[in-house]
């Protein structure tokens, strides 16, 4: 069976480090839900957005790892729920891209929509035809950590969240994300198992008026510092 690792854990809170690979929920395949409700099974009957998701608050691409958030109550849940809609809860990513920024960071703000060709894409609303229903606007912050050309290791943050938000607004940036098969036209000539883009901190509020983080370790960092 699969392991995940606890980066949070408090009476209205767990914080989970989801494998890359793994998908979050759904499916025929083993998913993160299944994991942490065989170990945590109360959390399966909260009331959440879905039903056989529990207290499940957010997702990650199955390729993306790192930290998912899951409420304890139902009570929990509605507070966790509107704290995420209003961007109180803050993520942090790391991403090895191809390509080298001209500056040091920046801000990314293309709205973004769904596919009308794919099912399984995204795309950047710039106008053209291509985007099916309405583009929802999305904004994503992003600093320069080190540089190896011809890759890059970028700090992304994103508050509100849209569906491969952050692959997408990198992949039109031009820095698009190594190994990332669906955006990156260079991706599948790369040498790794899955794309490097890692969810490594999350910054929210409590229930008591508290802010806290939550933190992991990103598995391939520690190759790209070697």
């Amino acid at each position: 069976m699969t392991e995940f690792g606890v980066a949070y854990d408090d009476d209205s809170l767990l914080v989970v480090d989801k494998p890359q690979g793994l998908p979050t929920a759904g499916g025929k395949s083993e998913s993160l839900c299944d994991l942490v409700f065989a170990r945590r099974p109360e959390l399966a009957a909260v009331e959440g957005f879905r039903r056989g998701e529990g207290g499940l608050l957010n997702r990650l691409d199955n390729d993306t790892g790192g930290l998912v958030l899951f409420a304890k109550t139902t009570e929990a849940f509605s507070f966790y729920a509107k704290a995420m809609k209003g961007g109180w809860v803050v993520k942090e990513y790391l991403a090895v891209v191809h390509g080298v920024p001209g500056t040091g960071g920046g801000e990314i703000a293309f709205p973004i929509g769904h596919s009308a060709k794919s099912k399984r894409r995204m795309l950047v609303a710039d106008g053209r035809r291509g985007v099916r229903g309405q583009a929802r606007a999305a904004l994503t912050s992003w600093r320069l950590l080190t540089s190896r050309p011809p890759y890059s290791l970028l700090a992304v943050t994103i508050a509100k969240g849209l569906r491969h938000q952050i692959r997408v607004h990198l992949a039109a940036s031009g820095l698009p994300i190594v190994g990332d098969k669906l955006y990156n036209t260079k991706g599948s000539a790369d040498a790794v198992n899955h794309h490097l883009l890692y969810c490594r901190l999350v910054r929210f509020p409590t229930p008591d008026g508290k802010t806290r983080n939550a933190a992991t370790v990103v598995p391939f960092q520690e190759a790209w510092n070697a």
